[in-house]
C-alpha cells in the first residue's frame, strides 16, 4: 500500500471532507496521477496558510477509491480530481510528534521537504 503526504490549506481540507474528492492542478498532475491510484492512502496535513482550527496538523488518511477524471467543475482551481474516502479523521499537531518523525528530523517544517 501506498502512502502520500498531501499538503493542503484548510479550506481545501474541509472541501475535501465534504465532497469525497482529492484533486491537482495541471501542470502538477501529470506525476501525481500515474502514481496515486485506488488503494493509495493520502495523509493529510494542512499548512498554517489561513487557517483557523487545523494549522499545522495532521488531519486524517483518505483512501483513494476511483479513478481520476478531468474536473467538471473548478473545485479549488483542481483541472482533474479523484474520489477518495476517510479512513481515520482527527487532529495531531505537527509540534506534538515532530520529533518522531525521521523525515522531518533536522528540517526547520514540514513544508521545508514536501509538497505535493
Amino acid at each position: 500500500m501506498n502512502y502520500w503526504l498531501a499538503i493542503v490549506r484548510e479550506r481545501v481540507f474541509m472541501g475535501i471532507v465534504e465532497t469525497g474528492l482529492f484533486g491537482c492542478r495541471d501542470p502538477e498532475c501529470g506525476l501525481l496521477m500515474t502514481r496515486v491510484r485506488p488503494g493509495t492512502r493520502l495523509v493529510l496535513f494542512v499548512s498554517g496558510f489561513g487557517c483557523k482550527s487545523y494549522c499545522k496538523s495532521f488531519v486524517g488518511v483518505f483512501e483513494v477509491v476511483g479513478d481520476w477524471v478531468k474536473a467538471g467543475k473548478k473545485l479549488n482551481d483542481w483541472s482533474h480530481v479523484v474520489e477518495v474516502k476517510p479512513i481515520a479523521l482527527g487532529r495531531v499537531e505537527l509540534g506534538s510528534i515532530a520529533s518522531k518523525l525521521s523525515f522531518i528530523r533536522g528540517r526547520r517544517g514540514i513544508t521545508e521537504h514536501y509538497t505535493v
